[in-house]
C-alpha cells in the first residue's frame, strides 16, 4: 500500500517556512515509501495526512505550518518507534542533547571541586566533553543506521 501524497501547493503560500516545511513532508513521505513499512503503520501514516489535508487549506498560514510540523514529528516519531526508521542526523542531534543534559552538571562539579583556581579551564571542559561525547556517540549510531538502510535520506531543519 503507497503512502499518500499530501494536496498542498507550496506555491499559494507567501510564508516561506510553510513552503519549506511542505516540501520537506513531501520529501519524508517519498522516501518512506521506499521503505518496506507494515500495513498498520501505512494506514496510520495516511490518516494523519489526509487529517492534513482536510485541514491545511481552511486554517492560516501559520496555524498550518504548526500543524504540518506537529504531524511530522508525529509520523516520524511513530516510525521510529515501530521500524526504527530515523532521518539523517536523528541520533546526532538527540546524543548531543543528552549529553549536555546528563554530563554537564556532574562534570561541573568535578571540575569544580579540583580545578579552583582555573575556573575557565573547568568551564571549557563541562562544556566540551559533554557536546563532544554526544557527536561521537551520535554520530556513531547514524552511521549504523545508515549501514542498516533503518535511514530517510532526508535532513531535518
Amino acid at each position: 500500500m503507497e503512502l499518500k501524497n499530501l494536496q498542498l501547493n507550496p506555491e499559494n503560500f507567501t510564508n516561506k517556512k510553510l513552503v519549506n516545511s511542505s516540501v520537506q513532508f513531501k520529501k519524508i513521505i517519498v522516501e518512506l515509501n521506499k521503505k518496506d513499512l507494515t500495513e498498520e503503520t501505512n494506514l496510520i501514516i495516511n490518516d494523519s495526512i489526509d487529517k492534513l489535508n482536510a485541514t491545511l487549506t481552511s486554517i492560516s498560514e501559520k496555524k498550518a505550518l504548526t500543524q504540518l510540523k506537529k504531524e511530522q514529528r508525529k509520523i516520524l516519531h511513530f516510525v521510529e518507534k515501530k521500524h526504527k526508521i530515523v532521518a539523517k542526523k536523528h541520533y546526532k542531534e538527540k546524543y548531543l542533547f543528552l549529553c549536555m543534559a546528563a554530563l554537564s552538571v556532574p562534570l561541573a562539579f568535578v571540575f569544580w571541586e579540583f580545578l579552583h583556581d582555573m575556573v575557565l579551564l573547568a568551564v571549557f571542559l563541562t562544556i566540551t566533553l559533554p557536546i563532544c561525547t554526544g557527536i561521537l556517540i551520535g554520530t556513531k549510531m547514524d552511521q549504523k543506521a545508515a549501514e542498516d538502510e533503518r535511514q530517510l535520506d532526508v535532513e531535518l531543519s
